[in-house]
């Protein structure tokens, strides 16, 4: 019982982090792309998605920005688009909840239920609610189980 609990709340973090790091990356993605008109977007999402550990196959389907947004984004039977990743830690979550405090489940639950194709900026959006599931952790752990 313990082993499972401390499982899934390992990957409620590794995920969170995950959609945190792709939000990132896209973040810096979309300001390249914008802001230096010599670059070749195409390339530009090569790259990007040969980072992202994404096939061949797949992402030579998807060779503008706002292709890669989707796949990257808003994919979600994909657990590395920030999706995809948000509603994996959210299912682990549901699976430890007894486990979790209050706030730490409220944020999960409510960054779920906004986590639809159209939802704000991912990068913007999704930093800001790490950083509160973060936060929101580093408060639960007792003092001296916390490590500078």
């Amino acid at each position: 019982m313990l082993s499972r609990v401390a499982e899934a709340l390992f990957w409620v973090g590794r995920y969170v982090e995950r959609a945190e790091d792709t939000a990132r990356l896209l973040d810096v993605h979309f300001h390249e792309v914008l802001e230096d008109p010599g670059v070749d977007e195409a390339h530009a999402c090569a790259v990007l998605l040969s980072v992202m550990g994404v096939p061949a196959d797949t992402a030579g389907k998807h060779r503008d920005s706002s292709a890669v947004l989707e796949l990257l984004g808003y994919a979600e039977g994909s657990s590395s688009s920030i999706v995809g990743a948000l509603a994996a830690a959210w299912q682990n979550a549901r699976s430890a909840r007894e486990a979790l405090s209050a706030d730490i489940w409220e944020c999960l639950n409510s960054t779920h239920t906004l986590c639809k194709p159209g939802w704000p900026p991912p990068a913007t959006s999704v930093r800001r609610r790490s950083s509160l599931t973060s936060a929101s952790a580093r408060r639960t752990l007792p003092a001296t189980s916390r490590r500078a």
